[in-house]
């Protein structure tokens, strides 16, 4: 330890420091209550017992939110699933296909019959190739 020149070995250091007869405060009557313990002191099983409960409580946050939007996502999937953009357009395909690919009555009075649309282009086919002599 080296010597400070600044030190005075005569100065009294208790005049900087409070004493109990300075601060009252570090006075208590014996009628008294006996005095709070430290705030500083931290009781672990409380802590940890909260926590425990915030971390089972986060678990279930995030399960009960990982379930929920995996259930909206089944919900908007069906959705998409029963949702026929097309359906109306397959039923008059099929109608329209049904016409031209079999056999109806259009006029019966006048026996006018609608043949398949195949078969009526081969028709006008051999009746030009017969027209030309071919």
């Amino acid at each position: 330890m080296t010597h400070d020149p600044t030190h005075d070995p005569n100065h009294d250091d208790a005049a900087h420091h409070p004493t109990p007869e300075d601060d009252q405060w570090f006075e208590h009557a014996p009628t008294e209550e006996k005095p709070q313990p430290e705030h500083g002191k931290i009781n672990a099983k409380a802590l940890m017992g909260w926590l425990g409960a915030l971390t089972v409580l986060l678990v279930i946050t995030c399960v009960v939110l990982i379930w929920f939007f995996e259930q909206e996502k089944q919900r908007a999937l069906q959705m998409r699933h029963e949702i026929d953009v097309g359906g109306s357009w397959r039923a008059q395909y099929t109608q329209v296909n049904a016409e031209l690919s079999g056999y109806a009555w259009v006029d019966p009075e006048n026996n006018i019959v609608s043949v398949p649309i195949d078969l009526a282009m081969q028709k006008i086919v051999r009746q030009y190739q017969e027209k030309q002599g071919r």
